[in-house]
Parts: C-alpha cells; structure tokens; sequence
C-alpha cells in the first residue's frame, strides 16, 4: 500500500525549518512552497538550474534554501511513514486486540502508558533520517555545511519530539 504525504504536514515542518535556518526566506515560503506542491520538478529544477520559477531573478532563485527544505522534507516524511507502517503491520494485532477490549471497558484497566504518544524513533532510524536529509540535500546542490545543517535541524526536531 502506498501513501502520499499530506502537503499541510510538508508546509508545516518546511515553515518550522526555514524558521530556524533561513528566516529571510519566510516572505517568500508561501509563494515558493505552493510552487513546489503544484510542481515539484519545476521548482527542483529552477533550483538546480536558476529558472526564473517564481518571477524573480536567477541570483535570488539559486540562493534560496526553501525548495530544499521542502524537497527534504518530504523525503524524510515518506521514509518515516514506512517505518510507522512497518511497525503497524508489526504491532497491529495487538493494537487491535487493545482497541477491542477498550471497547468492553469491564475488561481494559487504563494505564500511564495509555495516553496517545507517537512511537518513538529508534536510534538506527534517527540516523537513517539524517542520511536520507543529507542525501537530498546534497541532490540539490546544498553546500555540504548547509546540507548539514539542514539534516541536522530535521533530525533534532525528531529528537525533541521523541525524548532524547
């Protein structure tokens, strides 16, 4: 089965990134993150090659970081939405069998550990985010400081957000 990630969710982790990194860029976000959902080839491209994608001189287009964050974005997007279905596959049945006995409240004895979490990242896959972020940043020609630093403002978002 596949799944298409949610442009929303893309938007909202690029607009947290650019925040952190490129904040100059942030007049610019909506503009350039609704051309890159429309056409994400075109935006890439115009990246890579200074099209004039948005209306605005090739100097401009070339120094933005924006497409690179959404393009990365989405990247590690689609790689953590596999590894949560994997480990939904994984963990189904049981999952299932909770939400059954949920329903028949007699039998389900609520625990501290009840309360909806998202399902943490292991450290292997902590480092397979930062590999796949510096991959693709690296794709579209981000100087491998920025490439870096881009990989490592994703992963420590993960980081937070998982405890560690």
């Amino acid at each position: 089965m596949s799944y298409t990630v949610s442009n929303d969710l893309i938007i909202q982790i690029s607009r947290d990134l650019v925040t952190q990194l490129a904040p100059e860029e942030l007049p610019l976000f909506r503009a350039t993150s609704q051309a890159f959902l429309q056409n994400p080839k075109r935006v890439l491209a115009g990246q890579n090659a200074g099209d004039d994608m948005l209306g605005f001189g090739v100097g401009e287009a070339a120094a933005l970081l924006t497409p690179a964050v959404l393009a990365v974005a989405s990247g590690v997007i689609n790689f953590l939405i596999a590894e949560i279905t994997k480990t939904a596959r994984t963990e189904g049945r049981l999952l299932i069998q909770d939400t059954v006995r949920r329903l028949f409240k007699r039998f389900y004895v609520q625990t501290v550990t009840d309360q909806e979490q998202p399902p943490a990242l292991t450290t292997e896959q902590l480092a397979q985010v930062q590999a796949i972020a510096l991959q693709q940043a690296r794709q579209m020609k981000l100087s491998d400081p920025r490439a870096r630093v881009l990989a490592d403002a994703i992963v420590g978002s993960l980081a937070i957000a998982n405890g560690v």
